[in-house]
C-alpha cells in the first residue's frame, strides 16, 4: 500500500470519528445513572396520585390525558430523548410515529410542546393539573412537586 493511500484511509477514518462524535454529543453529555431528569407536577388537591407507571399514559395519549397534561420539549431534545427512552420506552421515532397516526385519526393530540425550561416551569406552575420532566437540579416554585425520582 503506498504512502498516498495510507493517509487517504486514515483521514476518511478520522472524518467518520468526527462525524459519529457530533452526531453522539448530545447523548454523551446524558447522566446514564437514570437522575439526569425529574418529573414534575402540579397537581389539584383532587387528583388521584401520579405514579410512573401513569405517565405512559399521560404522555401517550391515554385516558389519563384527558385530565393530566403532559408538557414536552422540542423533538430532539437530549432530555426528551432520555424521558422517551426512560420512561416511555420508545425511541424518538417511534413516538413520532405514533402522534402522527394518532394525529391523522382525529384521536388525540400530542402534549405541548415549549421550547426552554424555563417556560416549561412557567407553564406547569400556574397551570394545574400538568406534568412535565426538567433536568435534575432545576429550580422548582413550592406549586410544584417532584414524583420521579
Amino acid at each position: 500500500m503506498g504512502h498516498t493511500t495510507l493517509v487517504k484511509k486514515i483521514h476518511r477514518a478520522i472524518k467518520h470519528c468526527i462525524k459519529y462524535l457530533i452526531i453522539a454529543a448530545p447523548l454523551i453529555s446524558l447522566n446514564l445513572d437514570g437522575r439526569d431528569f425529574i418529573v414534575v407536577a402540579n397537581l389539584t388537591e383532587n387528583t388521584v396520585e401520579l405514579s410512573m407507571r401513569d405517565l405512559r399514559p399521560i404522555y401517550m395519549g391515554g385516558t389519563l390525558s384527558r385530565s393530566i397534561h403532559a408538557v414536552n420539549l422540542p423533538a430532539g431534545a437530549p432530555l426528551r430523548i432520555s424521558f422517551n427512552t426512560r420512561i416511555l420506552g420508545l425511541t424518538e421515532a417511534r413516538v413520532q410515529s405514533y402522534w402522527a397516526q394518532l394525529k391523522f385519526t382525529g384521536r388525540s393530540k400530542p402534549p405541548l410542546e415549549l421550547d426552554t425550561f424555563e417556560e416549561i416551569i412557567n407553564y406547569v406552575s400556574t397551570n394545574e393539573n400538568t406534568v412535565a420532566y426538567l433536568p435534575a437540579g432545576y429550580p422548582l416554585p413550592d406549586s410544584v412537586a417532584i414524583i420521579y425520582p
